[in-house]
């Protein structure tokens, strides 16, 4: 979790996992006192606001996210920033690689392009910022995801550690001052059994 401030944030991710599959973050509300209301509200619209005694929305057209991309070591996911314009169906399509659902019909979805940025009065009920590590190439359901825990190798008799860090950029409309950001990832552990019922866990 992450407070968010000023219209630029890049928030640094700490996760040292040897398989990240994919990144997913969220924008919530700091100062609405209604877990009623704020349990399922996730903001596209950093300016909005609940009013708990009149339960209205109000600006809720105000400082939309505007773009978003993520970084991990020294590569860019996707490989342009994601622009939050036109519906913000670009970023829709991000969300759907990393649930692995693009073009998929047999998966049941309650996720419409209506739900995807309106409901309740507001903007954005269902806007969550996504991004799929996932290599396509290798058998489905194996260790397939990006290296994010520290590399380490020997050069000229020197130890270096190096840290594949996860990063997110985030481009608002206005300053999101009451508002939070949720970061959640992705990743896949393998579970070795050895001898003796001894268990491994390899994250």
């Amino acid at each position: 979790s992450f407070s968010l401030s000023g219209t630029y944030n890049v928030p640094q991710i700490h996760e040292r996992a040897r398989s990240v599959k994919a990144a997913y973050a969220v924008i919530r509300d700091t100062q609405t006192p209604s877990i009623v209301y704020d349990s399922d509200k996730l903001y596209f619209s950093v300016g909005e606001s609940y009013n708990t005694s009149t339960g209205l929305i109000t600006n809720a057209s105000v400082g939309s996210v505007t773009q978003f991309q993520w970084r991990v070591g020294g590569r860019y996911y996707p490989a342009q920033p994601v622009r939050c314009i036109y519906g913000a169906a670009e970023a829709l399509i991000e969300l759907q690689k990393a649930l692995d659902q693009l073009g998929d019909y047999t998966c049941a979805n309650s996720l419409s392009l209506r739900r995807w940025q309106g409901s309740k009065g507001g903007v954005g009920t269902s806007f969550i910022m996504a991004a799929a590590f996932e290599n396509k190439d290798v058998f489905p359901n194996t260790i397939s995801g990006i290296n994010a825990e520290e590399q380490r190798y020997t050069f000229l008799k020197t130890y270096f550690i190096f840290f594949s860090d996860i990063a997110l950029f985030l481009t608002t409309a206005a300053d999101p001052a009451t508002k939070r950001l949720e970061v959640f990832m992705h990743y896949d552990c393998l579970m070795i059994v050895r001898d003796g019922n001894v268990v491994d866990l390899v994250l």
